[in-house]
Protein backbone atom coordinates (compact mmCIF):
# COMPACT_ATOMS: atom_id res chain seq x y z
CA UNK A 1 0.00 0.00 0.00
CA UNK A 2 1.00 3.64 -0.46
CA UNK A 3 1.04 4.24 3.31
CA UNK A 4 3.38 1.31 3.91
CA UNK A 5 5.75 2.53 1.20
CA UNK A 6 5.74 5.99 2.80
CA UNK A 7 6.56 4.42 6.20
CA UNK A 8 9.46 2.46 4.66
CA UNK A 9 10.84 5.56 2.98
CA UNK A 10 10.57 7.53 6.22
CA UNK A 11 12.25 4.76 8.19
CA UNK A 12 15.05 4.47 5.63
CA UNK A 13 15.57 8.27 5.74
CA UNK A 14 15.69 8.20 9.57
CA UNK A 15 18.38 5.50 9.54
CA UNK A 16 20.39 7.19 6.80
CA UNK A 17 20.17 10.56 8.57
CA UNK A 18 21.32 9.03 11.85
CA UNK A 19 24.41 7.74 10.05
CA UNK A 20 24.98 11.10 8.30
CA UNK A 21 24.82 12.87 11.70
CA UNK A 22 27.22 10.31 13.14
CA UNK A 23 29.81 11.02 10.45
CA UNK A 24 29.04 14.78 10.67
CA UNK A 25 28.02 15.33 7.06
CA UNK A 26 25.83 18.34 7.88
CA UNK A 27 23.02 17.44 5.46
CA UNK A 28 20.01 15.21 5.73
CA UNK A 29 17.86 13.14 3.41
CA UNK A 30 14.19 14.09 3.11
CA UNK A 31 12.07 11.18 1.93
CA UNK A 32 9.12 13.39 0.97
CA UNK A 33 8.36 14.56 -2.54
CA UNK A 34 9.91 17.79 -3.79
CA UNK A 35 6.41 19.27 -3.91
CA UNK A 36 5.73 18.41 -0.24
CA UNK A 37 9.10 19.87 0.78
CA UNK A 38 8.41 23.02 -1.26
CA UNK A 39 4.97 23.48 0.31
CA UNK A 40 6.53 23.19 3.77
CA UNK A 41 9.09 25.90 2.90
CA UNK A 42 6.32 28.20 1.65
CA UNK A 43 4.29 27.60 4.85
CA UNK A 44 7.36 28.36 6.97
CA UNK A 45 7.96 31.48 4.88
CA UNK A 46 4.43 32.72 5.64
CA UNK A 47 4.97 32.13 9.37
CA UNK A 48 8.26 34.04 9.20
CA UNK A 49 6.50 36.96 7.52
CA UNK A 50 3.76 36.89 10.17
CA UNK A 51 6.35 37.24 12.93
CA UNK A 52 8.18 39.96 10.98
CA UNK A 53 11.28 37.92 10.15
CA UNK A 54 11.84 39.08 6.56
CA UNK A 55 15.32 37.65 6.37
CA UNK A 56 14.16 34.12 7.23
CA UNK A 57 11.19 34.51 4.86
CA UNK A 58 13.50 35.41 1.96
CA UNK A 59 15.78 32.46 2.67
CA UNK A 60 12.80 30.08 2.87
CA UNK A 61 11.49 31.43 -0.43
CA UNK A 62 14.87 30.78 -2.04
CA UNK A 63 14.77 27.22 -0.66
CA UNK A 64 11.27 26.81 -2.12
CA UNK A 65 12.55 27.98 -5.52
CA UNK A 66 15.29 25.35 -5.32
CA UNK A 67 12.65 22.67 -4.75
CA UNK A 68 10.47 23.84 -7.65
CA UNK A 69 11.83 21.35 -10.17
CA UNK A 70 11.28 17.87 -11.50
CA UNK A 71 12.96 15.05 -9.58
CA UNK A 72 15.89 13.25 -11.15
CA UNK A 73 14.61 10.23 -13.08
CA UNK A 74 15.26 6.73 -11.81
CA UNK A 75 17.19 5.04 -14.60
CA UNK A 76 17.35 1.57 -13.09
CA UNK A 77 20.26 -0.57 -11.99
CA UNK A 78 20.93 -2.07 -15.44
CA UNK A 79 21.34 1.34 -17.06
CA UNK A 80 23.56 2.49 -14.16
CA UNK A 81 25.72 -0.57 -14.65
CA UNK A 82 26.08 0.11 -18.36
CA UNK A 83 26.81 3.80 -17.72
CA UNK A 84 29.55 2.86 -15.21
CA UNK A 85 31.14 0.67 -17.87
CA UNK A 86 31.14 3.65 -20.26
CA UNK A 87 28.13 2.59 -22.34
CA UNK A 88 25.73 5.46 -22.85
CA UNK A 89 22.04 4.67 -22.50
CA UNK A 90 18.85 6.56 -23.29
CA UNK A 91 17.95 6.46 -19.60
CA UNK A 92 21.39 7.84 -18.75
CA UNK A 93 20.91 10.63 -21.31
CA UNK A 94 17.59 11.53 -19.68
CA UNK A 95 19.25 11.55 -16.25
CA UNK A 96 22.12 13.77 -17.50
CA UNK A 97 19.63 16.22 -19.03
CA UNK A 98 17.65 16.36 -15.79
CA UNK A 99 20.85 16.74 -13.78
CA UNK A 100 21.93 19.60 -16.06
CA UNK A 101 18.63 21.38 -15.35
CA UNK A 102 19.15 20.75 -11.63
CA UNK A 103 22.59 22.35 -11.83
CA UNK A 104 21.07 25.37 -13.60
CA UNK A 105 18.50 25.72 -10.79
CA UNK A 106 21.30 25.46 -8.23
CA UNK A 107 23.25 28.21 -10.03
CA UNK A 108 20.19 30.48 -10.02
CA UNK A 109 19.59 29.75 -6.33
CA UNK A 110 23.25 30.41 -5.54
CA UNK A 111 22.99 33.75 -7.34
CA UNK A 112 19.81 34.60 -5.43
CA UNK A 113 21.51 33.79 -2.14
CA UNK A 114 24.51 35.96 -3.02
CA UNK A 115 22.33 38.90 -4.09
CA UNK A 116 20.17 38.51 -0.98
CA UNK A 117 23.24 38.49 1.28
CA UNK A 118 24.65 41.57 -0.50
CA UNK A 119 21.33 43.40 -0.31
CA UNK A 120 20.86 42.53 3.36
CA UNK A 121 24.39 43.74 4.13
CA UNK A 122 23.77 47.02 2.27
CA UNK A 123 20.43 47.59 4.00
CA UNK A 124 22.03 46.91 7.35
CA UNK A 125 24.91 49.28 6.57
CA UNK A 126 22.54 52.05 5.47
CA UNK A 127 20.35 51.53 8.55
CA UNK A 128 23.36 51.64 10.87
CA UNK A 129 24.67 54.76 9.11
CA UNK A 130 21.26 56.43 9.38
CA UNK A 131 20.91 55.55 13.05
CA UNK A 132 24.42 56.77 13.78
CA UNK A 133 23.64 60.02 11.96
CA UNK A 134 20.41 60.42 13.89
CA UNK A 135 22.15 59.73 17.19
CA UNK A 136 24.82 62.28 16.31
CA UNK A 137 22.20 64.86 15.37
CA UNK A 138 20.33 64.29 18.62
CA UNK A 139 23.48 64.66 20.71
CA UNK A 140 23.64 68.23 21.91
CA UNK A 141 20.25 69.06 20.40
CA UNK A 142 18.29 71.81 22.13
CA UNK A 143 15.01 70.30 23.25
CA UNK A 144 13.92 73.36 25.23
CA UNK A 145 11.57 74.50 22.44
CA UNK A 146 10.02 71.05 22.27
CA UNK A 147 9.67 70.92 26.05
CA UNK A 148 8.08 74.38 26.08
CA UNK A 149 5.61 73.38 23.36
CA UNK A 150 4.80 70.21 25.28
CA UNK A 151 4.17 72.25 28.44
CA UNK A 152 1.85 74.59 26.50
CA UNK A 153 -0.16 71.61 25.24
CA UNK A 154 -0.42 70.21 28.77
CA UNK A 155 -1.54 73.64 30.09
CA UNK A 156 -4.25 73.84 27.37
CA UNK A 157 -5.40 70.35 28.35
CA UNK A 158 -5.64 71.42 32.00
CA UNK A 159 -7.59 74.56 31.02
CA UNK A 160 -9.97 72.48 28.91
CA UNK A 161 -10.52 70.11 31.84
CA UNK A 162 -11.25 73.07 34.17
CA UNK A 163 -13.66 74.54 31.64
CA UNK A 164 -15.49 71.24 31.26
CA UNK A 165 -15.72 70.90 35.05
CA UNK A 166 -17.12 74.45 35.35
CA UNK A 167 -19.73 73.66 32.70
CA UNK A 168 -20.75 70.55 34.65
CA UNK A 169 -21.03 72.56 37.87
CA UNK A 170 -23.20 75.20 36.17
CA UNK A 171 -25.33 72.48 34.63
CA UNK A 172 -25.81 70.79 38.03
CA UNK A 173 -26.74 74.10 39.69
CA UNK A 174 -29.31 74.77 36.97
CA UNK A 175 -30.71 71.27 37.33
CA UNK A 176 -30.87 71.68 41.14
CA UNK A 177 -32.74 74.99 40.75
CA UNK A 178 -35.43 73.44 38.57
CA UNK A 179 -35.98 70.30 40.56
CA UNK A 180 -39.41 69.71 42.05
Amino acid sequence: SKELLEEWRESWADHANAYLREIEVGREIDHRSLEAQREEKLDLKERALERGDDRAAHELEIEAVELDRDPLPDIGWKAWGMERRGIQTTAGDLWRDAYGRLEQVREVVSGLRERFAETYARVREVAEHSLNGLAEALRGADFSTLEAAHEQVRERDREAERSIEQERDISRERDDGFSL
